[in-house]
């Protein structure tokens, strides 16, 4: 008789795991506070820190490129080397 109650008991303790399982897991990872949530927040906030050094970099290329040309002499170089038309070395020789 003793084995027959030992027999349920041990068939309902996988079960009773099961569920307290299932429900500490249900806790950990749903919700707004849950492992899931806070992952996709940390991975959404690496990227945007990762868009903002990007965009920092940007800034001061633009800036190095707007200092550069706020200088009269590279304002200059900029414009013979964008306006004024290819010489070739064979025909500059020739026509001297």
């Amino acid at each position: 008789m003793i084995r027959d109650r030992a027999v349920p008991s041990r068939r309902r303790r996988p079960l009773l795991l099961l569920i307290v399982t299932v429900v500490v897991l249900y806790a950990f990872l749903s919700g707004p506070n849950g492992l899931v949530s806070i992952f996709i927040r940390e991975t959404r906030r690496q990227r945007l820190q990762h868009e903002i050094v990007n965009l920092k970099k940007r800034i001061e290329q633009r800036e190095r490129e707007r200092r550069w040309l706020a200088d009269p002499d590279s304002a200059r170089r900029l414009a013979r080397l964008l306006f004024e038309p290819e010489t070739d070395t064979v025909t500059s020789a020739v026509g001297q």
